[in-house]
């Protein structure tokens, strides 16, 4: 094994820290900038390498115990300290958006509300086999392999609660790792939860029997096989209350991660669409619409995830002036209009090109883009800059002790 040392300079998108050796950038995830680092080169990708932090030689000041042992797994920047935290991804943020696009703010804030562990509002485990007894377990980071878990301190605490009873329930059920899938845990600030266990038919059998034996539990649980039951769907409802709004969601559906942050969200989306007509694409169940529906003239939600549209359904079944559409975007570009301010909320791919070039060749009013990619947010600006000028952009720390970040941009049409 050949070890290199290396000093660390930065922090990048990703979350890893940015060295060189011969002249050559390496990323080395779990060290800090500043830092002297000896590292193992693993991969060589064309014009970097990835390494493997073997040993710190120099600390950075801003290095902090980690809460859990298992940190690299769910949130490796457990490691920074909480205000250089909110630095590097103000500058991770900036450097990406610079890089490509004029539609950046200088000034940019990042926004972050609510406790740093405890967040979560969904956990997701899989299983592996200690001494012979069942173990929560999570991936280790670009493997496939178990770390043994006792549950984790991101979780609200009535999901670290449910994992942890759950786990000694399905071991005296005499289950086994390669019999299950993975164990979704959803829950909301009102104590609610709900566990969702995907499994095999046979044991799925097993267990049914064992439930029998089971005490009563303070959350939901439905185990599954194959695939997810459509009538388990209701079965998994939960609620959060918006900024006086009851929004409701589902066990595996798309609804924000951290709900602490989002009434800080809404209430910057809120400013924009005040007396607006309204498309919300990749809408979810309507979590940044249906917050402003007294304020706003009328509302479209397009959503194509099945679960998403049965509560966005039920989200807006009393609002008259609510549509629901379900559809790909890609298939409802017909329902943009100059008229609109277009709300967008793409998963990580960002938004599709199909749907970049409607917006340009229509050109709506605003755009209201929320983006959990800075990376093909980035992408997007520098598409959508020919059109559209920056009016508003902020950042949200909805991850706290991780490297993602999510970004708020609002764009209007150049006259």
């Amino acid at each position: 094994m050949s070890l290199f040392q290396c000093q660390v300079e930065k922090l990048v998108f990703g979350g890893a820290g940015l060295g060189h050796l011969k002249g050559q950038v390496v990323f080395i995830p779990g060290a800090l900038p500043g830092e002297v680092v000896e590292i193992e080169l693993q991969k060589q990708r064309g014009d970097f390498s990835e390494a493997r932090l073997v040993r710190i030689l120099e600390e950075a000041p801003e290095r902090i115990a980690p809460q859990e042992n298992h940190f690299h797994c769910c949130s490796p920047w457990q490691i920074l300290a909480p205000e250089k935290e909110a630095y590097w991804k103000r500058q991770i943020v900036l450097d990406n958006l610079q890089r490509q696009t004029v539609l950046c703010h200088s000034d940019l804030q990042v926004r972050e509300t609510g406790p740093r562990l405890g967040y979560r509002n969904r956990l997701e485990f899989h299983f592996t086999q200690v001494k012979n007894r069942l173990r929560l377990a999570l991936h280790e980071p670009a493997s496939q392999n178990p770390i043994p878990v006792e549950t984790c301190q991101l979780g609200l605490p009535t999901l670290q609660r449910a994992s942890q009873e759950l786990i000694l329930l399905l071991d005296d059920a005499q289950l086994r790792p390669k019999e299950m899938g993975r164990l979704v845990l959803r829950g909301n600030r009102n104590g609610q939860a709900v566990a969702l266990l995907q499994i095999n038919t046979a044991a799925k059998q097993r267990l049914t029997s064992h439930q029998r034996n089971w005490p009563q539990l303070d959350f939901q649980f439905i185990a599954y096989s194959e695939s997810f039951p459509k009538e388990a769907v209701s079965q998994s409802e939960l609620f959060e209350p918006v900024t006086n709004t009851r929004i409701y969601f589902g066990g595996l559906g798309f609804f924000q991660i951290n709900p602490f942050c989002l009434e800080p969200l809404v209430s910057v989306v809120g400013e924009w669409i005040k007396g607006e007509e309204v498309l919300d694409l990749y809408g979810g169940v309507g979590t940044l619409s249906l917050p402003h529906a007294k304020q706003i003239q009328s509302c479209v939600i397009v959503e194509e995830h099945p679960d998403a549209i049965h509560f966005a359904q039920k989200n807006t079944k009393a609002i008259p002036h609510f549509q629901v559409t379900f559809s790909k975007v890609q298939q409802a570009l017909k329902q943009i209009g100059v008229q609109h301010t277009v709300l967008l909320n793409p998963p990580r791919a960002g938004i599709a090109n199909q749907v970049r070039q409607q917006l340009l060749k229509v050109g709506p009013k605003r755009l209201i883009y929320l983006s959990c990619n800075i990376s093909t947010c980035a992408r997007d600006l520098k598409d959508l800059q020919s059109c559209y000028e920056l009016k508003c952009q902020q950042a949200f720390n909805f991850f706290p002790a991780t490297p993602h970040i999510e970004l708020l941009t609002i764009l209007e049409r150049k006259k």
